[in-house]
């Protein structure tokens, strides 16, 4: 799919890339970049190991288009990346250390992620729990496109109006997860002790 993005750490194996970029269709990017080995910034706002990337000209496009096949291709999609870096036995996990080298321990994936344009220069970050089933991971990756297609189509709907009544998101990304309980998307706070930072 055309506008769509696979940003993806250099050390992860070209195979397992082109997997999923080739379920996303030949028009979607390939686009690697350097591992870090320091960084100092709240984990939540780092870039995953993994993330697809919808760009703002997908929506437009995909307003003139019939979106059920658009889900379809991402159901398929975040079913190969769960295989691959979910479940018990992941090929691939990364994780979060502090300054003694101490694993931070974090609810959501630091592996792969989803992320979308919006109107304004800031961007909707979908964290997904490490816990989430095949199918939980599917019915998220859904949720968030549905979210933004509304936002897009829209930009009085959707989550994205909830979070810019907020302020300026920290770091430049608006930050939701899936709820599976309501099945809908919850804001995320990357602070400590704020309304929505998760428990």
């Amino acid at each position: 799919m055309e506008h769509i993005t696979v940003n993806h750490y250099d050390t992860i194996n070209s195979d397992i890339i082109e997997e999923i970029r080739n379920s996303l269709g030949p028009d979607a990017i390939n686009k690697s970049r350097s591992q870090p080995t320091h960084f100092m910034a709240i984990e939540w706002l780092l870039l995953t190991a993994v993330f697809l990337h919808y760009t703002k000209p997908y929506f437009e496009t995909l307003q003139k288009e019939a979106a059920k096949h658009h889900y379809e291709v991402l159901r398929k999609t975040t079913a190969k990346c769960w295989n691959r870096f979910f479940g018990k036995t992941p090929e691939y996990q990364f994780s979060r250390r502090d300054m003694k080298g101490e694993e931070i321990p974090s609810r959501f994936s630091f592996t792969f992620s989803i992320m979308a344009d919006t109107d304004s220069r800031y961007q909707v970050k979908l964290l997904l729990d490490k816990a989430l089933s095949q199918t939980e991971i599917q019915d998220a990756s859904e949720a968030f496109l549905a979210d933004m297609v509304a936002y897009h189509s829209n930009p009085g709907n959707g989550i994205v109006k909830q979070l810019e009544e907020k302020g300026i998101p920290a770091g430049g990304y608006f930050l939701v997860r899936y709820d599976v309980s309501s099945k809908t998307l919850k804001p995320v706070s990357a602070i400590p002790g704020s309304e929505d930072y998760p428990g």
